[in-house]
């Protein structure tokens, strides 16, 4: 069994109809032209393309805990510091490939900068603020005012903050990596030998302890003892469109945290390069500091992730086959296929042709023998609980009828694969009969 064909089970959608995935796909794709019609930023571009897929990948993803456990979670965990890595990405291109500005969160059309706009002659007295963010913004020079290229023109670009640049404060950046941290934590816990978890971590910690640093001198240093100078702007709305224009430096009193707190430790102009300032050319700038933090957080995690997932397999096939090796466990995951059955629902019946076996992973069945008034009730089945091996063992017909007594979804292995296990495996035709033995003798002396 490749690891390509392990990789490709657990990224498929399980337990959401692909008829689902498909109009999913569509309604994301219309909305995302539809915001851009609009002339929406980026970011609710974006964020309105994401929208359909969240009760998707809420469903889908509980199915995958429910069958894979700490992998799952692992999985989540890693999709979202990709996704996190991506937001970084986006931002030191920004800055690198465009003109951008780190103007973080972006400046806002505000009634304040609005009123600025009109005093500058930049804004109709009639236009009223938007309070959308500003989406295009005019580079400041120095001294805080327009900065012109070499023709005499403005040099405007983008809000160098990624996509999603609304979201950058100090408090989401805190929550996001003590939070990261701890599930990190809790996953070694499960898989303590992946070295490159411990490595992902070791880089995490560092990151955390720069960002609680930053959200001090944020939120708890409130003495404004420092002389600095604030980026005034003035914002210009032109339907969704906003730009801002830089208008001048302002000296006013300031707290720590906008003299070095926002760049933590080791940025320039942090608390390292403050008290060393001789450091501050060799220290990186915040945004390639937390982009070079979230590289080596995030591509050991991505290493760590593939590594546990060649060894992923589903816990209810084993809980059900207990004595098959972890290989076989590993190989014959791919090969299940989940169905669902609403209660009441005729799953197999008895003097059917038989073709597969069957794990319960989740509700109740019923086993039942005979016909009309002659049938009873033979036993009840759960999670982690397999029929359909008898009809492979008394030449394909089914031996009894099998009912949804719950809504309930199992997991379906065709014979072939079947035959190959007990052929491989330690379970052998005499252990088989061994547990149809053990659950009838149960069954008996109730």
């Amino acid at each position: 069994m490749s690891f390509a064909r392990v990789a490709r089970n657990f990224a498929s959608f399980r337990r959401v109809p692909t008829r689902i995935v498909i109009g999913t796909a569509i309604a994301s794709v219309l909305l995302m032209i539809g915001m851009h019609i609009m002339g929406q930023p980026l970011y609710m571009v974006a964020l309105f393309g994401l929208l359909p897929w969240f009760p998707v990948l809420m469903f889908e993803s509980l199915w995958k805990v429910e069958h894979y456990t700490w992998i799952a979670i692992f999985a989540v965990f890693t999709v979202l510091q990709v996704g996190h890595l991506g937001e970084h990405i986006m931002q030191v291109s920004q800055l690198v490939l465009t003109t951008g500005t780190l103007a973080c969160p972006p400046p806002v059309d505000s009634t304040e900068n609005a009123s600025r706009a009109m005093a500058a002659g930049l804004r109709s007295p009639q236009s009223a603020a938007t309070y959308y963010s500003s989406s295009l913004v005019i580079k400041p020079d120095a001294d805080g005012n327009e900065l012109m290229s070499p023709r005499g023109d403005m040099v405007t670009g983008p809000a160098a903050c990624g996509v999603f640049g609304q979201l950058d404060i100090e408090i989401v950046h805190l929550v996001w990596e003590v939070a990261g941290w701890l599930v990190t934590l809790v996953i070694l816990l499960h898989y303590p030998r992946n070295k490159w978890l411990w490595f992902a971590a070791f880089w995490l910690i560092l990151h955390t302890v720069e960002h609680l640093f930053i959200s001090y001198t944020f939120f708890l240093d409130h003495e404004t003892a420092f002389r600095g100078m604030t980026q005034v702007w003035g914002t210009l709305a032109d339907g969704n469109i906003v730009t801002a224009f830089p208008l001048g430096r302002e000296v006013s009193l300031v707290r720590f945290y906008n003299v070095a707190g926002i760049n933590g430790i080791f940025a320039r102009g942090g608390l390292l390069g403050t008290f060393l300032p001789g450091l501050n050319p060799y220290l990186p700038a915040r945004p390639f500091l937390h982009f070079y933090y979230n590289t080596l957080v995030t591509v050991p995690t991505v290493i760590g992730f593939v590594m546990v997932m060649r060894e992923t397999y589903d816990k209810y096939l084993a809980m059900a086959l207990p004595r098959l090796s972890k290989r076989q466990l590993i190989e014959t995951t791919p090969l299940l296929v989940p169905q669902k059955f609403r209660a009441g629902k005729v799953i197999v019946e008895q003097g059917a042709v038989a073709d597969a076996f069957f794990v319960i992973s989740k509700g109740e069945v019923d086993v039942f023998e005979g016909t009309g008034e002659t049938q009873r009730k033979l036993n009840r089945l759960g999670a982690g609980d397999f029929f359909g091996e008898m009809a492979y063992m008394e030449g394909g017909r089914r031996t009894a009828t099998v009912c949804a007594a719950t809504d309930v979804e199992v997991m379906r292995m065709d014979y072939n694969t079947f035959a190959h296990l007990l052929q491989q495996s330690e379970m052998s035709r005499q252990d088989i009969e061994a547990m149809v033995a053990q659950r009838a003798a149960a069954l008996a002396g109730v």
